[in-house]
């Protein structure tokens, strides 16, 4: 049997880390914290780097809405953000996201997604 080898950033656990190639504004990730995760990618001419989270329990899904992560140098958030705790584990469930645009003439956009939980 392969053991699963663990991951942290100082005192929280990484539970899912992973860099993808979208090419539809959205990405979504099923089953962080029994949660279904959207992430969607808005353009706002305000020019400034933004998010807001709409979340739905019964549902069990978050939207994530990422104003302005269009730069080909990249945009990010500066540290891990709390976005739900799970009742199942008694955790706190974080994100951080790096997102990137080849251009602005394409849809193309790399982005690199963590989730994290606490340490108990």
């Amino acid at each position: 049997m392969k053991k699963q080898i663990e991951k942290f950033d100082g005192e929280l656990k990484i539970i899912y880390s992973n860099i993808f190639n979208i090419y539809n504004n959205q990405l979504k990730i099923n089953s962080i914290g029994n949660y279904k995760i959207i992430f969607k990618f808005v353009k706002n001419p305000t020019n400034k780097s933004i998010f807001t989270i709409d979340g739905d329990n019964k549902k069990k899904e978050i939207i994530i809405h990422l104003n302005n992560f269009d730069n080909s140098i990249g945009t990010a958030t500066t540290k891990p953000i709390n976005i739900l705790h799970d009742n199942d584990t008694q955790k706190n469930i974080y994100f951080s996201i790096f997102a990137r645009i080849l251009n602005k003439e394409t849809d193309f956009r790399q982005v690199g997604v963590t989730f994290y939980e606490d340490l108990l």
